[in-house]
């Protein structure tokens, strides 16, 4: 087998628009989200960034220990997202942003677990 046939970083680099489904229904929304994937360096780099800036210490409460992975997967996740369209919070459109990634994907769970789910998927980047 050819290895050189399967560039997933490039793959994961060039990105992928997520259709965002309704949490209860799974029916379609107007959320378009863009993201990476895995596989790309932005991924890799934002979960070393994430390591060095939340520090994991083995002595810490598990409490505390759970309060770390979540703090991290939240910063990787948000790297991941390159910009969107269609969301909305109060009636007012919230613009895409690092820091409103970090905001909207902590307030709003269900989002964050459909992008980590299609992120991690690598059909989705073929």
């Amino acid at each position: 087998m050819d290895l050189s046939n399967f560039d997933l970083k490039a793959n994961a680099d060039r990105g992928f628009d997520v259709e965002v489904k309704n949490p209860i229904d799974g029916t379609d929304t107007d959320i378009i989200v863009s993201v990476v994937g895995s596989d790309s360096a932005r991924y890799r780099n934002a979960n070393i960034a994430a390591m060095v800036e939340v520090p994991l210490d083995e002595g810490m409460p598990i409490q505390e220990k759970a309060a770390v992975v979540t703090k991290r997967f939240s910063l990787v996740l948000a790297a991941c997202v390159t910009g969107w369209a269609g969301i909305e919070i109060d009636g007012k459109e919230i613009e895409y942003s690092p820091t409103s990634a970090l905001e909207v994907l902590g307030q709003y769970d269900w989002i964050a677990d459909q992008l980590s789910e299609k992120i991690k998927n690598r059909e989705n980047f073929a």
